[in-house]
């Protein structure tokens, strides 16, 4: 009992960390045009191994119409997780939202990403050429805000594998950290 709940204080404390770092970025301004040339500029990327591609997800999360970049429409943020959306053509989609409430106060934070990327024997370096982020505070809504993101280049290590049910999944890390276990969505 006593674990449980130290992990879920520190489940707390990272999504509350996460919201906050996404929350402090200052870039104001729209990093690209994301129906211009296809949204992806000069990024690299190479194909996708077939057995990669499709909507990888981890935790809860909405993965339908997460983000829409034409109209700019959000789902609502509940729960906590992320998904990568893996395509053949060597570009990506990334969402992430986590959603605490604490005293009757709740703080949501939503990332949208999409770019292109390199599949290297473990890795995968994602180069985001499109991003949005929005954060909501319902006991501070003049914090507020729904901005884009700057261009980055991130790299996750990935081992793929299969669950107890012999179901495909990847594992997934940042460079850093434990994996953590992203599930096929069919």
């Amino acid at each position: 009992m006593q674990a449980s709940a130290l992990r879920r204080t520190l489940f707390v404390a990272l999504t509350v960390a996460a919201v906050g770092i996404i929350g402090c970025s200052k870039n104001e301004s729209d990093p690209m045009n994301p129906d211009g040339e296809g949204g992806f500029g000069n990024t690299p990327s190479t194909p996708v191994p077939q057995e990669m591609v499709g909507m990888w997800y981890a935790g809860t999360i909405g993965l339908t119409n997460f983000y829409n970049p034409g109209t700019g429409q959000w789902t609502s943020g509940r729960g906590l997780g992320m998904f990568y959306k893996l395509y053949a053509n060597g570009t990506y989609e990334y969402g992430w939202q986590g959603q605490v409430t604490n005293y009757n106060c709740t703080t949501s934070g939503l990332v949208y990403k999409r770019g292109t990327v390199v599949v290297g024997d473990s890795v995968l370096t994602l180069h985001s050429t499109y991003g949005r982020a929005k954060g909501e505070y319902t006991c501070s809504p003049a914090s507020n805000f729904d901005r884009p993101e700057p261009p980055s280049t991130s790299t996750i290590i990935v081992r793929r594998g299969q669950d107890e049910q012999g179901n495909p999944v990847m594992f997934i890390r940042m460079t850093t950290g434990d994996y953590v276990q992203y599930k096929l969505l069919e």
